[in-house]
C-alpha cells in the first residue's frame, strides 16, 4: 500500500475515535450542567452556550499558532498534541464539581486540542493534489462517523451509568486514538532552520499571501459563517428536546440519537460533496448545501413530535456536512504545500470563531425570544451564507495558488 494511503486510512481511523470520544459528551452537557446545580432552564441555556463557546473561543486564538508550528516542527506532532491534550481535558471534566470548574476546563481544552485541523493539515500535506477531494472527503466521513456513534453511545451510557462515566470512557478512547497516530503514521518532515525573527516575518507574509486571494478569503469566511449558523442551534437542542419529552431518564438517549443520525447524514454528504466538488465545481456544492440548510431549519421551529425533529435534523446534517470537505479542498488545491499548515490553521481558527460565537448567539435568542426562535435565527444565518457564496465564490480561481 502506498504510504499516503496508509497515512490517510490510519489518520481517518484515529480521527474517528477522537471525534467519537468528544461528541459522546454533547447530548447530555446541558443535563450535566443541571446536575452541577443549575436548574432554571434559561440559566441552563446561558451556561450551555458559554460552556460550548469556551473551547472554540480559545481554539480560535491557538489554531493559527498550532498551524504555524505544524509547518515548523511537523504535522504529525501537532496531531499527537491535539489528541493527547483532549484525553487529559476530558478526564478532568469528569472530576468537576461545579459549572465554573467545567467552564475552566473547557477553556483549557480549546488551547490544547484541535485534532480536526491537525488531521486535515497532515492529510492535505501528504495526499496527491489530484486526490485532495477524495482524501479530505474521507477525513470528513471519519469525523462524521465518529460524531454518529459518539452521541449515541454517550447518551445511552449517560442514561445507564451516569454522566461522569462517559467523560472517563471518552478520555480512554482519545488515548487509544493518539497511540494509533504515534505508531502507524509516518511523516517525512524537514525542520525549518530559518532564524526566529525571519521566521516570524515569513509566517505573517504567508498569512497575507493566503488572505490576499479572494477565493481563499471567501471560503474561510464561509467556513466561519457555516459553523456560526450550525453552532447557534446545536447547544440548545438538548433543552428543546427536554421540553418536548419531559420524561426523566430518556432525554440523553434521545438527544444522542438525533445527534447521531445528523452526523451519519453529514458523513455521507461529506464524501459525496468531496467527490462531486472535484467534478462539478466547489461553488455549486456550497451554494446547494447552504440554501437547503436555510430552508430546512424553518420547519424545525414548528415541530411538535420528536420524530419530526429527528427527520429534519438528519436533512440539515447532510447540508452542513456537504460544506466542510469542499472548503478544505479549495484550500488544499489553492495553497502551496509549504503553506498548508498556515492556511488550514487560519481556516480552523475562523471556524473556531464561528463555533464560539454561535452558542452565545443561540443562548441569547433562546432566552429573549424562546427556544423555537433559535431555528429561525439559524435559517437567517444560512440564508446570509448562501448570499455570500453566490457573490464571492468562483470556481475559476480554485486551482490558483496565491502569489
Amino acid at each position: 500500500m502506498e504510504r499516503w494511503k496508509r497515512n490517510l486510512y490510519v489518520i481517518s481511523a484515529a480521527e474517528f475515535l477522537t471525534i467519537l470520544g468528544f461528541t459522546a459528551i454533547y447530548p447530555f452537557m446541558a443535563y450535566f450542567i443541571q446536575e452541577l446545580g443549575i436548574t432554571d432552564l434559561e440559566e441552563v441555556a446561558v451556561w450551555a452556550g458559554l460552556v460550548s463557546s469556551a473551547p472554540a473561543l480559545t481554539m480560535a486564538v491557538f489554531a493559527p499558532i498550532w498551524g504555524v508550528l505544524a509547518d515548523r516542527y511537523g504535522r504529525k506532532l501537532m496531531l499527537e498534541r491535539a489528541i493527547f491534550g483532549a484525553a487529559v481535558c476530558l478526564g478532568l471534566m469528569g472530576l468537576t464539581q461545579n459549572v465554573h470548574q467545567l467552564f475552566a476546563v473547557r477553556v483549557v481544552q480549546g488551547c490544547l486540542t484541535g485534532s480536526v485541523g491537525a488531521a486535515t493539515t497532515l492529510v492535505a500535506a501528504t495526499t496527491p493534489r489530484e486526490k485532495a477531494g477524495y482524501g479530505l472527503g474521507l477525513i470528513q466521513m471519519a469525523i462524521f462517523a465518529g460524531a454518529s456513534f459518539g452521541p449515541l453511545a454517550g447518551g445511552f451510557i449517560a442514561d445507564s451509568v451516569g454522566y461522569r462515566t462517559v467523560f472517563w470512557f471518552t478520555a480512554l478512547v482519545q488515548f487509544l486514538a493518539g497511540m494509533c497516530v504515534v505508531f502507524y503514521v509516518s511523516e517525512d518532515f524537514q525542520r525549518d532552520e530559518t532564524p526566529s525573527e525571519q521566521g516570524k516575518g515569513q509566517v505573517w507574509a504567508e498569512m497575507k499571501d493566503i488572505l490576499r486571494s479572494p477565493l481563499l478569503l471567501a471560503v474561510i469566511v464561509v467556513s466561519m459563517a457555516v459553523r456560526l449558523a450550525d453552532a447557534s442551534v446545536k447547544p440548545m437542542l438538548p433543552i428543546f428536546i427536554q421540553m418536548l419529552v419531559p420524561e426523566e431518564g430518556r432525554t440523553a438517549s434521545i438527544a444522542g440519537s438525533i445527534s447521531a443520525v445528523s452526523a451519519v447524514t453529514s458523513g455521507v454528504a461529506a464524501v459525496v460533496a468531496g467527490r462531486q466538488g472535484d467534478r462539478v465545481g466547489y461553488r455549486k456544492i456550497l451554494l446547494f448545501s447552504t440554501i437547503c440548510a436555510c430552508i430546512l431549519l424553518v420547519p424545525q421551529a414548528l415541530v411538535q413530535e420528536i420524530w419530526q425533529l429527528f427527520v429534519l435534523r438528519a436533512l440539515v446534517g447532510a447540508c452542513v456536512g456537504g460544506t466542510f470537505p469542499v472548503v478544505s479542498a479549495v484550500i488544499a488545491v489553492g495553497v502551496a504545500g509549504e503553506k498548508q499548515g498556515v492556511a488550514h490553521g487560519l481556516n480552523n481558527g475562523a471556524g473556531a470563531i464561528g463555533r464560539s460565537l454561535g452558542p452565545i448567539l443561540g443562548a441569547a435568542v433562546a432566552t429573549t425570544f424562546g427556544f423555537r426562535a433559535v431555528f429561525i435565527a439559524g435559517a437567517v444565518l444560512f440564508g446570509l451564507v448562501s448570499a455570500g457564496v453566490a457573490f464571492t465564490v468562483r470556481d475559476k480561481s480554485q486551482t490558483k495558488h496565491p502569489s
